[in-house]
């Protein structure tokens, strides 16, 4: 009798042992799940980190090249006024030398 309740708590333990084992193999299988999403999300992360970088860059670039088209017009928006008042002086030079003409 005493052998029959030995065996029948081994076979208890058994049980029990084997829904711990199962418990921690379903446990590990779930903490495999969480780091390869940590790993995914870390990922995703990097990604959108670069891509945010390449962003920054190229609006960085767009930026000197506005800059620089922004000098440009700039220059040849003051060489035309220059050459303006100088065919403006020509051209008030012109017109006295023909006042000059017709008086004389």
């Amino acid at each position: 009798r005493e052998a029959e309740q030995a065996r029948g708590r081994l076979e208890g333990a058994g049980r029990l042992a084997d829904e711990a084992r199962k418990r921690a193999d379903a446990a590990e299988r779930r903490a495999e799940k969480a780091d390869a999403r940590a790993e995914d999300a870390r990922r995703t992360a990097d990604e959108r980190s670069r891509d945010a970088d390449r962003k920054r860059e190229a609006a960085e670039r767009d930026t000197a090249a506005a800059e620089r088209a922004a000098a440009k017009a700039k220059q040849q928006a003051d060489d035309a006024a220059a050459d303006g008042r100088k065919e403006a002086s020509r051209l008030r030079a012109e017109a006295k030398r023909q006042r000059k003409a017709l008086a004389d």
